[in-house]
């Protein structure tokens, strides 16, 4: 089953991110959207596989990886749980074999292979570029979030409700990026530009919005615009986490 259970035996509640990779057990996993999970409560969460060659044991309990699932993976695991929200079952479930499928393509252009096919494969050869990209990328005072370019183009969006929440939170989604930006390392490069982010912002702020109970606190808000998708987290009165992507049929903004 895509579930996993939770168990937090702390006083204060946790938030989990969406594509936060939990290493160990039988199988890596990711989560399949940002959650909340209430103090001194055991929940079941949604997750995907990102291993489709193991079912063994190496560990009797997960880890948290100080990785999120790339980008792109995340955007097409978030058009399906959306989708997957709206229908009739109402589930938060992702397309598995999409998941894994593109894990496979990705990891072959990357060369990265794997004996279990496991997403980490990458985030490993590649370690030493992507913590190029960590160092290069920084939290400034104050800073809340980030609108992600590669190659001139918007990439995606990730904002939080607190400072604080950024910069424990950013290595893990910088690195996300960076595996996308690695990938697409042969591609023209374009210079950013303020007028692409504001108006990709604008283009997710105008979505129209869907609003589901969350798993664990708050609501799950579900935005899907003409050529923008995104979700947000919306907990104790603050958004907690607003992620956003392009669509794949998307113009450059």
């Amino acid at each position: 089953m895509p579930e996993l259970k939770v168990e937090n035996s702390g006083d204060t509640a946790v938030l989990i991110v969406d594509g936060e990779e939990l290493v160990g057990a039988k199988q890596n996993r990711v989560v399949n959207l940002t959650m909340l999970i209430p103090a001194q409560k055991t929940m079941v969460i949604p997750v995907s596989c990102v291993e489709s060659g193991r079912w063994r044991h190496t560990s009797r309990e997960f880890a948290a990886a100080p990785r999120v699932q790339y980008a792109e993976g995340r955007a097409a695991k978030m058009q399906n749980v959306t989708a997957s929200l709206r229908s009739a079952s109402s589930s938060r479930r992702s397309n598995q074999g999409e998941v894994w499928n593109l894990i496979a393509e990705k990891a072959s252009r990357l060369e990265a292979p794997s004996p279990t096919s496991a997403m980490s494969s990458m985030y490993e050869v590649h370690g030493g570029s992507i913590d190029e990209f960590v160092k290069a990328f920084t939290p400034v005072e104050r800073q809340v979030g980030a609108v992600f370019f590669i190659n001139g183009r918007v990439a995606g969006l990730e904002l939080f409700d607190a400072a604080s929440t950024w910069r424990a939170i950013s290595p893990k989604l910088v690195r996300s990026y960076a595996v996308d930006a690695i990938d697409r390392s042969q591609t023209e490069v374009a210079a950013p530009s303020p007028e692409s982010a504001k108006a990709f912002c604008t283009a997710l702020a105008s979505s129209a919005g869907s609003t589901f109970p969350a798993t664990g606190m708050g609501d799950d808000v579900r935005l899907t615009g003409v050529h923008v998708m995104g979700a947000a987290l919306v907990a104790e009165g603050h958004a907690m986490h607003v992620s956003g992507f392009p669509l794949h049929t998307a113009p450059i903004v």
